[in-house]
């Protein structure tokens, strides 16, 4: 088995007292939404991050210079490391580094499973929220009269740059080619088509204020204040979508190839349904006998 990312941070890896978390089926009210779980959180938890393995948890306020682990296997929190700055405004797992936004920087942090870290300059000021779709970072203003979802590299250059019809992006996730957008201002779940910027559907946040999301793959987890016990919660959701089978909305220009030249190209194809998908054939609009 590999080593966690938390056992490699050995230089920034602290004791934590052990937290017991409660587990709890619930039934959902959301409008097409089940809440499967929900486990309880220290107060003040603030962006999302899913390694593969752990989910990785910020933090604000008087303990905002925390990032912890939950292990969602054994429901409770396995370890914790220093944050560069205090107050998390975004978390995302990004190329096996975990990227970080602090509300008290214009820079995104990159710690790297040896607990080096780097900086990289914002292209904007007053960021909030931050999701990986395998190949660049997505990320949101928040404070300007026009609002804007980007698309950046690893050094910060903008790749891509569409209009957010949200209101305060707390945190995002990219989750079977949407993205899902925290916003705690208007209190719910935003999912967006990352190729045009279309809002294609929205749900209330689980609770209160929504501060955090990621996805594992199958289903999205939300963090959000907790009913006034002094704890706020961690969901695990299942999202039901269309039942239709379609591809990535981000790697579909597949550019050209000259005479007799060889080319090959990669993109994801999504079952939304509930039954498997077989695909049995592939038909392009330029011929391509070679497909």
């Amino acid at each position: 088995m590999c080593k966690s990312f938390s056992n490699r941070l050995n230089i920034l890896v602290v004791a934590l007292t052990v937290f017991t978390l409660s587990v709890i089926p619930v039934a959902s009210d959301l409008n097409a939404q089940e809440i499967v779980d929900y486990y309880s959180m220290p107060e003040n938890s603030s962006g999302l991050a899913w390694d593969g393995q752990l989910i990785w948890i910020g933090s604000t306020g008087e303990n905002g210079n925390w990032i912890r682990a939950f292990n969602p296997r054994t429901g409770s929190l396995v370890d914790s490391i220093i944050a560069p700055l205090p107050d998390c405004y975004g978390l995302a797992w990004h190329d096996n580094r975990l990227a970080y936004l602090s509300a008290h920087s214009d820079s995104t942090y990159m710690i790297d499973n040896d607990g080096s870290i780097q900086r990289i300059e914002n292209p904007y000021a007053y960021l909030g929220g931050l999701a990986s779709d395998g190949a660049a970072l997505w990320t949101s203003n928040f404070y300007s009269p026009t609002r804007t979802l980007i698309r950046m590299d690893d050094e910060g250059h903008i790749l891509t740059s569409l209009p957010f019809s949200g209101r305060h992006c707390r945190d995002l996730a990219y989750h079977r080619g949407w993205l899902y957008a925290a916003d705690m201002q208007t209190q719910e779940i935003r999912i967006i088509n990352p190729g045009t910027g279309t809002l294609i559907d929205a749900f209330p946040s689980p609770s209160e204020i929504p501060t955090g999301i990621t996805s594992d793959g199958e289903f999205i987890w939300v963090l959000a204040t907790g009913p006034k016990d002094g704890l706020d919660r961690l969901y695990k959701i299942r999202v039901r979508q269309s039942g239709g089978i379609r591809y990535s909305s981000l790697y579909h220009n597949y550019g050209s190839v000259s005479v007799d030249g060889r080319k090959s190209w990669k993109t994801t194809i999504y079952n939304d349904g509930i039954r498997t998908a077989h695909l049995i054939s592939l038909e392009t609009i330029s011929g391509n006998d070679g497909i």
